[in-house]
């Protein structure tokens, strides 16, 4: 009977060093989607507040601000160096009666921030879905924030927009992933890299630009003639 009991009490021993085993590899991959991942949707309460979207002929021009994203944590992995990506889906969807609204088009856009210690500056892009970018480099923490935050006139091609008589709408989130820190910093800053959000989906209608619209109708007749 004692040398049951030992063998059981070496058998539960084994299973908690291998458990602590697995805990510690993971800790030192820092595996971004692991059960210790926390995330911070509540903590940040970060939302897309102030949106606007204007319809012109087949394009959509977008305005949105992100709010409560840069919260302490986030703040702190960015100025340890640490690269950041919001994450911007939008999908314009046409209004059904009797059915379920139908997604017409899908897009992604990223905004992508990283501080150079050295040089004490901060390197921002906005990378849009037809393939441009704009660049920002700035020692101001104030401006790299409102600059990140907020979506100016994005410019979306739908060429799906054919039924005149249908209502259009457009649905926004954003979402700010994993971080990703490099090495030594992903040891020093091992949970903020994990720190992540998700916005709720907003919603808003699409308006029509009409004058915009007959200017460029007019436009295609004069080069027509």
């Amino acid at each position: 009977m004692v040398n049951i009991h030992i063998n059981q009490r070496h058998y539960t021993k084994t299973i908690l060093r291998a458990f602590l085993l697995i805990l510690c590899a993971i800790w030192m991959i820092g595996i971004p989607e692991c059960v210790f991942f926390v995330r911070t949707a509540e903590c940040a309460k970060a939302e897309l507040n102030r949106i606007h979207a204007v319809r012109v002929d087949k394009d959509i021009h977008l305005d949105a601000a992100l709010e409560g994203a840069f919260n302490k944590e986030i703040t702190e992995a960015v100025t340890s160096g640490a690269p950041t990506r919001f994450r911007f889906h939008v999908r314009i969807m046409k209004k059904r009666g009797l059915w379920f609204d139908k997604e017409i088009e899908e897009f992604t856009f990223y905004h992508t921030v990283t501080y150079d210690v050295l040089k004490k500056e901060y390197m921002a892009t906005k990378s849009y879905p037809n393939g441009s970018e704009e660049n920002l480099s700035t020692a101001d923490w104030g401006e790299m924030v409102q600059w990140m935050s907020k979506l100016a006139d994005v410019q979306l091609s739908v060429p799906n927009l054919k039924d005149q008589k249908a209502t259009y709408y457009l649905r926004i989130r954003a979402e700010m992933k994993c971080i990703k820190i490099p090495f030594p910093l992903n040891y020093l800053l091992a949970f903020v890299a994990l720190w992540n959000f998700d916005t709720p989906w907003a919603r808003t209608p699409l308006e029509v630009d009409s004058k915009k619209s007959d200017m460029i109708e007019q436009a295609l007749i004069d080069n027509d003639k």
